[in-house]
């Protein structure tokens, strides 16, 4: 921050903004400029020495990964090459919601550009949707479509993973060198280095909740588009969790009827761990023997071998320790809190429950 440096570090002749009319610049209204540490050399810089000739105000759309700095500025993505010092500006203007992993800087792209310029870059027949109704479509109401630039060698391409109607207005992640859109009822998945294209994940189409963590695709998929009991509860009103290796091409239904987010009940961690808080009503019996099925039950899914079993413990995934978290995972232990009323016994031996 500028005010707290007492000096203006990116050269446009202030410190910041008096967004109250006070007089003065307080830290929260202070430019933040970008400065870059080497923690090898010991070197910090100034982004504006390194021949950007304004170092950008620091916003939230700020990425990191690997040896590239990418942030935004101006209404334009920057692309900065931490080793060589060099920055390029992607123009034209890009909409927001940006991903970047490894060399891959995934944008939606909007067909209309703020001056009111139009490209159809989805193939659909239009640049979006006049929600207005007013006969035009606006910026804000332009289709915004998956693009992607190649840190290394500067291109950027479409990859139109289903061609019409693409856009990126739906959920769409970014791991390692795989990206995934869930659009048009299904899962469609990109290799970004071989640009192959896989339009629908096997039996994914009306999948939802996905999630994308290096090489596994993690998925709900509705027993009503399959069209049968897919967790062998003898209904189809479920949505039942399957896994899916985007390298060999695999798909495993898991067999665990999941309910709500997987943000909040399905967890990727340690890198080949699928910690899964499973509602016993979905399921359909007592997964901790304590004669209800009211409870969410703990059960660990190895992605290398396949194999799922289940702890036996109610856990509290939306209070203390982790809030909104079904636990936390060092290396091959995983750590939760359980609940004694879910689990009907004294766990802690103090008398109660």
């Amino acid at each position: 921050p500028e005010s707290l440096q007492g000096q203006d570090l990116n050269g446009d002749g202030d410190l910041g903004q008096d967004r109250d009319g006070d007089g003065k610049i307080s830290h929260w209204e202070a430019d933040n400029v970008i400065h870059v540490h080497d923690l090898e050399s010991g070197e910090t810089r100034n982004l504006r020495d390194d021949g950007y000739p304004i170092a950008p105000i620091m916003t939230e759309d700020l990425r990191v990964s690997e040896h590239w700095l990418v942030y935004e500025s101006g209404g334009s993505w920057q692309v900065h090459d931490l080793l060589s010092g060099a920055t390029r500006d992607l123009r034209p203007a890009y909409g927001e919601g940006a991903l970047l992993s490894v060399r891959w800087l995934v944008l939606p792209v909007s067909e209309i550009s703020e001056g009111g310029q139009g490209q159809d870059l989805n193939g659909d027949g239009d640049l979006g949707k006049d929600w207005d109704g007013d006969g035009k479509i606006s910026f804000s109401e332009a289709d915004r479509v998956i693009h992607v630039h190649d840190l290394e060698s500067a291109e950027t391409w479409n990859p139109g993973l289903t061609g019409p109607d693409l856009q990126s207005e739906g959920p769409f992640e970014v791991s390692e060198n795989w990206l995934l859109c869930e659009c048009d009822g299904g899962l469609h998945v990109q290799d970004l280095t071989s640009r192959e294209a896989r339009n629908l994940v096997p039996d994914a189409r009306g999948a939802s909740f996905a999630h994308l963590e290096a090489h596994w695709l993690v998925y709900l998929l509705p027993e009503a588009s399959a069209g049968r009991d897919l967790n062998g509860d003898g209904d189809t009103q479920d949505e039942v969790l399957h896994v899916h290796d985007l390298e060999s091409g695999e798909g495993r239904n898991l067999g665990l009827a999941v309910k709500g987010s997987l943000f909040y009940h399905v967890s990727l961690v340690a890198g080949n761990w699928l910690v899964i808080d499973v509602p016993e009503s979905l399921q359909g019996q007592d997964l901790n023997g304590d004669g209800d099925s009211k409870d969410w039950v703990l059960h660990v899914h190895d992605l290398e071998t396949g194999q799922t079993r289940n702890l036996g413990m109610a856990a509290d995934v939306f209070h203390w320790p982790w809030p909104w978290q079904i636990g936390h995972v060092w290396q091959n232990w995983l750590v939760f809190a359980a609940l004694e009323e879910a689990q009907g016994e004294d766990l802690n031996g103090d008398g109660d429950r």
